[in-house]
């Protein structure tokens, strides 16, 4: 079995229609491992809020959608995290908060000249990814994202969780069958 942890960008991605297609078939693949029971699928506890707030301001800010539609996207949503159906909510600790330093001083060391730095969300899931690589090992643990600053920090070391940049490459079949 492999295991990924889910950045709040790529399950927007997943559930909205109006977001990159090959993204959406990119996840898909994810949800699709798991329902084989080949890939367990984590999502940082606050990225379950990231995520509900990104549906909303696409319904209610951007008008992409309808108060209607908002409803359906946070019913399935939470179906999927509710008693970790296809996702399971991964608590953030004390321990988590206090790695943060480490990662970023790593940050730091990086040109951000042609991008963002890490958000403080961004820094907690990368200790996030950290701890579940010293747990299921540092072969078997992918961070997921559709965004650069994630991809960018954890390419300082070894010692940082692997990460698929869903935006730019697929997943590899092999993370894929378990």
């Amino acid at each position: 079995m492999h295991y990924f942890l889910l950045d709040a960008n790529v399950l927007v991605a997943y559930y909205c229609k109006d977001e990159p297609e090959e993204i959406r078939s990119r996840v898909g693949d994810l949800f699709a491992a798991r329902a084989q029971g080949k890939a367990f699928l984590y999502v940082p506890n606050f990225c379950v809020a990231e995520v509900l707030k990104a549906f909303a301001k696409k319904c209610w800010q951007e008008k992409i959608y309808d108060a209607s539609d908002f409803g359906e996207f946070r019913r399935t949503f939470l179906a999927d995290v509710v008693d970790s159906k296809v996702l399971y909510s991964y608590e953030l600790s004390r321990r988590h908060i206090k790695m943060t330093d480490r990662i970023l001083e790593r940050a730091a060391k990086l040109s951000f000249r042609t991008g963002s730095p890490p958000s403080a969300l961004d820094l907690l899931i990368i200790a996030m990814g950290t701890d579940l690589s010293q747990v299921h090992g540092s072969a078997n643990l992918h961070i997921v994202t559709a965004e650069r600053p994630i991809f960018d920090v954890c390419q300082q070391g070894d010692d940082l969780p692997k990460v698929l940049h869903v935006g730019e490459r697929e997943i590899p079949d092999i993370l894929l069958r378990g």
